[in-house]
């Protein structure tokens, strides 16, 4: 089996056959989660310097419980503005594009306040084993995908609205010119 394609069919067997990408609480409080590694799953944060919010501290857990990647993150305000919605959109490498669940900051995020989305006890995160990477195909020279996330729209208490529209479009359509190429290989 040549390369790409063994690549192809190992992502969408790995991703595109989890049910869906959350940043919220867990259905279940008993689920047990695994640390995904960056070798396996890659979490990419967009660099976009005029926005008011920087995404930090990402992590991507695998839910064993319903078979859902979660991502886990940091918040932060670094604009001088009390923030009061934040909005993120996550693109997929061969797994497409969405948008994550806005997030309404009650009260407001001051200036330089961050909140933690997604969260989950430690007590019920594992490690990524390699006996675990062996029974899902995964070896270590096998990336399994990578999701980039990134501010789609900010709204400051004072009304202003951060929204990087053009930067969006253009990174949707550079994405969607990437898995056509990643198709057709």
């Amino acid at each position: 089996m040549n390369r790409p394609l063994k690549h192809t069919m190992l992502f969408t067997f790995f991703i595109g056959a989890l049910v869906f990408i959350t940043n919220g609480q867990s259905t279940a409080q008993a689920d047990k989660y695994l640390l995904l590694p960056s070798d396996i799953l890659l979490v990419v944060v967009a660099q976009q310097p005029d926005s008011p919010v920087k995404i930090e501290n990402t992590k991507a857990l695998l839910n064993l419980g319903n078979g859902s990647v979660h991502l886990v993150y940091e918040l932060r305000n670094i604009s001088k503005k009390r923030i009061r919605r934040i909005e993120l959109s996550k693109w997929s490498l061969g797994g497409g594009g969405g948008d994550l669940v806005p997030f309404n900051v009650d009260g407001g995020l001051l200036p330089n306040q961050k909140v933690e989305i997604g969260k989950v006890d430690e007590s019920r995160i594992g490690d990524l084993s390699d006996s675990m990477k062996n029974k899902f195909g995964l070896v270590k020279e096998n990336m399994a995908g990578i999701i980039l996330i990134f501010v789609k729209r900010v709204w400051l208490d004072d009304g202003t609205l951060f929204e990087p529209t053009k930067m969006s479009d253009n990174l949707e359509e550079f994405l969607s010119r990437l898995e056509f190429l990643e198709k057709e290989n």
